[in-house]
């Protein structure tokens, strides 16, 4: 075999628990030649499985990935929020979390098999990811 790049085209990595693959792209590094295929209309387009090994430890989301802890839409009620749109989320005495959104609106989150140290990281890489740049 020759060595090859592959570049992987996974538009909803940070928001689905395992994305779909819509576009691989990959160079010969012997010919240079590239090969591509395209996954966007396909019946059954490769899926990502254990995210965690495609990122490096200082990603804002690896700690989510390692505990297998999957960010669904279920996790806010079924509503699409992102960190731009939350105010501040805040940690009880016994550990719940809480996200404050900009309409004041509150939402627990429920985490389920996260350890309790990994929450306040949770509650900072959230807190980082909302901070004014």
């Amino acid at each position: 075999d020759k060595p090859k790049i592959s570049y992987l085209f996974y538009p909803d990595f940070d928001r689905e628990p395992h994305p779909v693959l819509t576009k691989s792209l990959v160079v010969d590094l012997g010919t240079l030649i590239l090969s591509e295929w395209n996954y966007q209309n396909a019946d059954n387009p490769p899926i990502l499985h254990r995210k965690e090994t495609f990122v490096t430890r200082d990603y804002p989301f690896t700690l989510i990935f390692a505990d297998r802890f999957e960010i669904k839409q279920s996790l806010f009620r079924n509503k699409i929020r992102y960190f731009i749109d939350i105010k501040q989320v805040t940690q009880s005495s016994n550990g719940k979390l809480y996200i404050t959104f900009n309409d004041d609106e509150i939402e627990k989150l429920n985490l389920f098999g996260i350890k309790k140290n990994h929450k306040q990281l949770l509650k900072s890489e959230i807190e980082k990811a909302i901070s004014p740049k």
